[in-house]
């Protein structure tokens, strides 16, 4: 099912009523449709993009699971979706500049006319601007008692009576918000933890043990933290080249590559700054550093580097990225897994098996991901411990009150079965 505003009201209506009345299984809508939701038995929240804000994005993921049964909220994101929030923010917060030209295009046409691309006269400053820019600078004039009754009063533009000190610190702000969001998403504590620290419930915050990415260990590897010192290094070498240049030169430059092409790049201050580190590594730092809204790359044919407003801010130490050593990566995933096959004996591993094919199964059945079910983890201490009874079943990391009265039945019959097999 498609929910989105262009759809008229009627089949905005009927969208809803097929999604309530469990006729329709999926809907792929925008958030407002999201924000109007109220079913209990969503299972699942899967935002295609990122959402402005940490509030935003914790109201949205809580349309899932309402009745108190596990479900699953992802977020699918890369480095470049960043953008489009970064775009609502700079949009609804537009500069002085940008609201003196639209007030200047206003008296030009005459009257208001009621929105941005309705406006024929433009300013030339203003002439390509967005459609979202011109009505938030429009709605700006009105605020402040420059348009009334649908007309401009003409006026010097330092004498607009708009407080663009007030503007700017909302902006800032929203930034900030979203910078938030992007520290959440790259974090790796326990995300159930660090929704509550944000909210400020600092005393009832705990690691949900089972519940997320983090705690399960289905999140993306990452080695220990990387020391601030050579993500400013790397954050300066970006804002000395201006954006000349692409991630992969960028990297020959910080490690400090004798490679001809490099010009007068190689004459920067932080050239060689990360001498010892491999190419390879060099530019994965810098993926991640996008990723966390420090860097940008262009959409050009050959796509530069630059850094932003929050790369700024690192690199002066006004705030602290969370980045992950990208030279202290975990073993690979097929390594992992023999190693917790290493950690079982031949009784153990069978019972492990039996134990992986019951959570798919019942992953199946319920419509939920397998770890939702179990992690791997609590699976192999299960399968070690092999626990007969509620108390000892209790006692396995992963096993809480409600996932005992959910599934314990299940597994100590499991459990039971491979101790009476000979």
């Amino acid at each position: 099912m498609l929910y989105h505003a262009e759809l008229g009201a009627e089949e905005r209506s009927l969208a809803q009523e097929r999604f309530a009345s469990g006729e329709v299984r999926v809907a792929v809508t925008t958030s407002a449709f999201g924000m109007g939701v109220d079913i209990p038995t969503v299972r699942q929240v899967i935002h295609a993009g990122l959402p402005l804000s940490l509030e935003e994005y914790y109201q949205q993921a809580g349309r899932a699971g309402r009745d108190g049964l596990p479900a699953v909220c992802v977020v699918v994101h890369t480095g470049a979706d960043r953008r489009l929030p970064e775009f609502f923010i700079e949009t609804a917060h537009p500069d002085a500049a940008t609201v003196g030209a639209v007030h200047r295009s206003l008296v030009e046409e005459g009257y208001d006319p009621g929105a941005w691309s309705r406006v024929v006269h433009r300013d030339a400053f203003v002439r390509a601007l967005s459609d979202r820019a011109g009505d938030a600078a429009r709605e700006l004039l009105r605020d402040a008692g420059v348009i009334e009754g649908g007309v401009a009063t003409p006026m010097p533009a330092h004498l607009l009576p708009v407080d663009h000190g007030r503007v700017a610190a909302h902006r800032r702000a929203a930034t900030a918000r979203f910078g938030r969001l992007l520290d959440y998403l790259a974090g790796r504590r326990c995300r159930h933890r660090d929704v509550v620290e944000y909210f400020g419930e600092k005393a009832s915050a705990v690691d949900c043990g089972s519940g997320c990415d983090v705690c399960t260990g289905a999140a993306a590897p990452v080695g220990p933290a990387l020391d601030p010192t050579p993500v400013r290094q790397a954050l300066s070498a970006v804002a000395r080249l201006r954006g000349r240049v692409g991630v992969v030169k960028l990297a020959k430059v910080l490690v400090g590559s004798q490679s001809r092409e490099l010009g007068g790049a190689s004459g920067i201050p932080t050239f060689g700054a990360l001498r010892g580190w491999r190419e390879p590594d060099v530019v994965e730092l810098l993926r991640r550093l996008t990723d966390a809204g420090a860097l940008q790359v262009g959409n050009d044919r050959y796509p530069t580097v630059d850094i932003t407003p929050r790369g700024v801010e690192a690199m002066r130490g006004d705030v602290q990225l969370e980045i992950a050593d990208p030279r202290a990566e975990g073993p690979p995933r097929a390594a992992r897994a023999a190693a917790v096959d290493e950690e079982l004996d031949a009784e153990a591993q069978a019972l492990f098996g039996r134990l992986r094919r019951w959570r798919t199964e019942t992953a199946r059945e319920r419509n939920y991901s397998p770890f939702v079910v179990f992690p791997d983890r609590t699976l192999v201490e299960l399968a070690r411990r092999r626990p007969t009874t509620n108390d000892e079943l209790l006692a396995v990391p992963g096993v809480g009150k409600g996932k005992k009265d959910m599934y314990g039945e299940a597994v100590l019959a499991i459990i039971a079965a491979s101790l009476e097999t000979p």
